[in-house]
């Protein structure tokens, strides 16, 4: 409700609290919610990913125990997997749509996230600058890009995810192209 409406300012101050309390952790519910969706996303690939790998081990020695090796955590370091840091960067800027994410904000989930000390002396700069390699790998990878630039370097970047090209983009642009090579003729 906008505070501005008769009925939000009758409301008094500790009801008005309470509303916005509960209205930020059902936010927070939500944003977990989608998270828990992507995490199961992420496990029924994986599943397919060992169901492929058992086959075909299958095919060439049947006698061989799959799960012989066990399950090794081969990159869990401090953000996780492999690129967790770097997904974890992907996933809000997704998440966070055309307005994007600014550098300091992303730092912070981050640091939240992954369970970062950005405290001691230096550490915050030296997780910024972990953040901003992230970004930086999205940005050459056409993921991200800088939504509003800091000039002065007084204000945080913000960046926001790519819009994905449909197959559909290439094709009308593929023809675009066609209708452009045939006049130049």
């Amino acid at each position: 409700m906008p505070e501005s409406s008769p009925v939000y300012s009758r409301i008094p101050p500790h009801l008005k609290w309470l509303l916005n309390e509960r209205a930020m952790l059902c936010g927070e519910l939500d944003r977990r919610q989608r998270s828990v969706h992507a995490l199961q996303a992420e496990m029924a690939t994986l599943q397919v990913r060992v169901s492929a790998l058992d086959q075909t081990m299958a095919l060439f020695s049947p006698s061989l125990n799959p799960a012989a090796a066990g399950a090794v955590h081969a990159h869990a370091g401090k953000y996780g997997s492999f690129g967790g840091l770097t997904a974890f960067v992907r996933e809000q800027l997704q998440s966070a749509g055309e307005s994007g994410v600014d550098t300091g904000t992303l730092l912070d989930r981050a640091a939240l996230r992954f369970g970062i000390d950005v405290h001691p002396p230096g550490a915050r700069k030296r997780f910024k600058d972990t953040i901003t390699w992230s970004l930086r790998y999205l940005q050459r990878n056409r993921v991200v890009e800088v939504a509003r630039d800091s000039r002065g370097g007084r204000r945080p970047k913000v960046w926001r995810a790519v819009e994905e090209t449909t197959l559909q983009d290439l094709i009308a642009e593929a023809e675009t192209y066609d209708v452009r090579d045939t006049h130049a003729s």
